[in-house]
């Protein structure tokens, strides 16, 4: 797909999870992550699992993205060149991380305090990045690619599909609330 055919950050979403889907990766797209019911709409974009790895990631379909690890607020250019602010992204994804594992330690996974958890946000390859976060939590699509089939591991072990079934029986409550929610 070419930049043009990719307007929207769905879109661009859709194409990571259906790149990883193609390299046989396990992946849960747009897990809800609200804690309690009154807890704000939190969603991980895509989250992976590998092992007792866990690789939470926020997709930006941003063309520039400007921002400091420690500041707040970072500014990036859309596709259409408008200058935007925006929550930095990383921080964004912290949160989804801790909401994460917070879920996952409340359904009593016997093996949680084994889990690590990575934080990657991934941009078009041709985004251009003016961040000490690159390489350590920002990526660019090529590069994330790589990185994740470094990673892939070809044996599943039963800590792993444990971890995958608490998280798969999460995803699939959520929508169940959200069906019942339409009007």
């Amino acid at each position: 797909m070419s930049r043009e055919t990719l307007k929207s950050g769905d879109e661009f979403e859709q194409k990571i999870a259906m790149n990883l889907r193609l390299s046989n990766f396990i992946i849960f797209t747009n897990l809800s992550l609200a804690v309690g019911n009154r807890g704000r709409p939190y969603e991980a974009d895509i989250t992976i699992i590998i092992g007792l790895d866990i690789i939470v990631v926020e997709v930006k379909n941003y063309h520039r993205l400007i921002g400091d690890f420690t500041k707040k607020d970072w500014f990036y250019l859309d596709v259409w060149n408008r200058r935007m602010q925006r929550k930095n992204p990383v921080n964004q994804n912290r949160e989804h991380i801790q909401r994460l594992s917070w879920l996952i330690n409340q359904h009593k996974f016997k093996d949680a305090k084994m889990i690590n958890y990575y934080n990657c946000v991934v941009v078009p390859t041709e985004c251009i990045i003016n961040s000490d976060c690159l390489g350590k939590f920002i990526f660019h699509e090529n590069d994330f690619y790589t990185l994740m089939n470094e990673l892939k591991s070809s044996a599943l072990d039963n800590q792993c599909n444990e971890l995958i079934q608490i998280i798969n029986n999460m995803h699939m409550a959520q929508n169940a609330r959200n069906i019942h929610r339409k009007p």
